[in-house]
């Protein structure tokens, strides 16, 4: 009998047991120093997943910076596979997303911003599976069914009730995908002597091809509420919390299965470590994007993300993580992320 959500929840705690404790003894030998609130830069790679208007930012540039531009990328590595023959899903593989963002302030006076993203997309057969089973080794983590695929292969598909081949890739793909718009703006009266509020909306525009899973062929428009703000007196801990809705047109990617609505959210801490550094451990999650009985498909994502930054100066900022898939089998196994920054507003830094 295959395991229910909350056991395979519990399985994926257990795999990224490690990563936590990793996580646990970095911040009981942290050096603190007062910390500003920072969210990891990440969202469901999924491939029938990420070509939704999930937002990537759910906090708001400084108010009082200029025009800040973030080139980021992502890395995520695909082995899931759910079903018997009828229904049945199976992604593996990899997908590469490139993304160049530019945030700024609508106003310095109402704490109002705006951020532009255009990102580009790529799924291969990849290079990182002799690692993942190398990593998985190294720590006696279940390697599920990775012994029994090929390397570095690309195979996604999905198949229906009724026996129907509705997705099928074997070969590489790579373009520009959705194109999104976003923007957010202080709630004042949520706001309090420790944390402050914001409300924000994104709008992705149809821009990449849903043929090769570089776009749903779908406007996405996302709003949510967030709230940041610091734990302790001293301001070296800080959090971040975000919850909000997800509304798609038709889309052209799996169309009879696609629900036109889903949840999301999102929870953090951050720790500023030695003046320049900072931590964040997060937690993200939605609701499922498909009508299926299949995990890959219609399980609700819960993904862990473990990440750090460094500001050198001068607007500077560098940013490394990962993201694991704590929901078995409703997200990548491992996500590897990068973002690089930089603030036109002299020493003033963007979250």
């Amino acid at each position: 009998m295959e395991p229910g959500w909350a056991a395979r929840t519990k399985l994926g705690f257990r795999r990224r047991l490690p990563s936590l404790l990793a996580l646990g003894l970095v911040v009981m030998t942290a050096k603190t120093a007062e910390a500003g609130t920072s969210s990891l830069d990440a969202a469901n790679l999924s491939p029938v997943v990420q070509v939704y208007g999930l937002p990537r930012i759910t906090q708001g540039p400084d108010p009082a910076a200029e025009t800040r531009l973030h080139l980021g990328v992502d890395w995520a590595n695909h082995a899931v596979s759910d079903g018997s023959g009828r229904p049945f899903a199976r992604f593996d593989g990899e997908t590469q997303r490139l993304a160049l963002t530019t945030t700024g302030p609508f106003s310095a006076q109402w704490g109002s911003w705006w951020a532009l993203e255009a990102p580009w997309l790529a799924h291969n057969g990849g290079v990182l599976d002799g690692a993942i089973e190398a990593w998985h080794d190294a720590l006696g983590l279940p390697q599920g069914d990775r012994a029994d695929r090929r390397h570095n292969e690309l195979r996604y598909r999905v198949v229906d009730a009724s026996g129907k081949e509705i997705l099928k890739r074997t070969q590489a793909a790579a373009g520009p995908g959705d194109v999104a718009f976003s923007a957010g703006f202080p709630v004042r009266g949520m706001a309090g002597p420790w944390n402050s509020a914001s409300a924000g909306l994104r709008i992705e525009v149809p821009t990449g091809d849903p043929d090769r899973l570089l776009g749903s062929g779908s406007w996405d428009v996302a709003s949510w509420l967030a709230s940041d703000g610091r734990l302790d007196a001293s301001g070296a801990w800080g959090w971040h919390v975000a919850g909000g809705v997800l509304y798609m047109t038709d889309s052209d990617v799996l169309p009879d299965l696609h629900r036109n609505w889903a949840g999301f959210g999102r929870a953090g801490v951050n720790l500023s470590w030695l003046d320049t550094l900072s931590l964040t451990a997060q937690l993200d999650g939605h609701t499922p994007m498909y009508d299926s009985s299949l995990d890959p498909l219609g399980g609700a994502t819960i993904q862990l993300g473990l990440g750090a930054a460094w500001e050198p100066g001068a607007g500077y900022r560098a940013e490394a993580g990962f993201s694991e898939d704590l929901a078995v089998g409703t997200a990548p196994d491992i996500t590897l992320h990068l973002r690089l920054s930089r603030s036109y507003a002299g020493s003033r830094t963007i979250p």
